[in-house]
């Protein structure tokens, strides 16, 4: 589901989904610290969450402290990331 996970200097990655016709999933954007993730959105759906995380997880400084949320469509809830 993940086409490119695009680091943008040291602490910003830009995750980009792979392009499948008729499938809108937007980019998510990550911002690690030292010791924390911040989500900048969650994607479109419980699965396409699930395959970020564990593509990343084992490059993570830390758990998921907090979750931008930029809109009310196309991603799950928030307490669900």
């Amino acid at each position: 589901m993940i086409r490119e996970i695009r680091a943008i200097g040291d602490s910003l990655r830009i995750i980009i989904p792979e392009n499948v016709p008729g499938v809108d999933q937007p980019n998510i954007g990550v911002v690690v610290s030292e010791d924390q993730t911040v989500f900048i959105d969650c994607g479109n759906s419980p699965n396409y969450l699930h395959s970020v995380l564990a593509e990343l997880d084992s490059t993570l400084p830390g758990p998921i402290s907090y979750i931008i949320y930029t809109h009310h469509h196309w991603d799950p809830r928030a307490d669900s990331c």
